[in-house]
């Protein structure tokens, strides 16, 4: 694999479309997605209840911060909470 630099990586990520719930700019600094690296270091029961956890906080705040785009962050973490439920073996980004 080749290596790329740090700021080459964050140029080039600014040349995509901007995602703020499936692949926001600051996490595509690094070649590992932040939730894989979390899944690694952590037990089963800590990974599901990081991913509830926040699910719990971006429904808590969605009227009084950022609304659609908030219900569309608790959804991702779900999802990933539901794939892992499923025994899914890799956490997808």
């Amino acid at each position: 694999m080749k290596y790329t630099s740090p700021a080459d990586q964050i140029a080039a990520s600014i040349d995509k479309p901007h995602d703020n719930v499936n692949h926001p700019h600051h996490y595509e600094a690094y070649t590992l997605e932040t939730i894989v690296a979390i899944a690694g270091q952590s037990t089963p029961d800590e990974f599901r209840g990081f991913c509830k956890g926040n699910v719990m906080k971006y429904l808590a705040r969605y009227r009084n911060k950022n609304g659609l785009e908030d219900l569309e962050k608790a959804a991702w973490y779900l999802d990933r909470l539901a794939d892992f439920e499923r025994g899914c073996t890799e956490v997808r980004p």
